[in-house]
């Protein structure tokens, strides 16, 4: 993945970022067989697909991102942390740290007491 030097109204910026166009990812995940069912968990939180691609930190679109996340490693158990972020245009440490979250929030519901 190349990066580009980014202008803004201050001057040029020396941060880097990913020059990706829009639909690589959609085809990405399309060849890889899996973007119905992110499409289906978006739609579980009630948002649009490409939200969970955005910058939004609202519950809503948080959630559905560890969702997917969760939903690509499933499928693809051999992808790494770093995988997944390349694919979901994110950080590696981001994803590590949901499925962290995730996995520890599946195994709590299923070990309760009976009342």
């Amino acid at each position: 993945m190349s990066s580009t030097t980014t202008r803004h109204e201050g001057g040029v910026s020396s941060r880097k970022q990913p020059t990706v166009s829009y639909p690589a990812w959609e085809e990405q995940l399309a060849q890889r067989g899996i973007l119905s069912e992110l499409a289906a968990a978006a739609r579980r939180h009630g948002i649009l697909l490409v939200e969970v691609w955005g910058a939004s930190r609202r519950r809503s679109v948080a959630a559905a991102r560890v969702e997917c996340f969760a939903a690509v490693r499933a499928k693809f158990p051999s992808m790494s942390a770093l995988d997944i972020a390349q694919v979901m245009l994110c950080d590696r440490v981001t994803v590590s740290k949901a499925l962290k979250r995730s996995n520890q929030a599946g195994e709590g519901s299923h070990g309760g007491q009976a009342g």
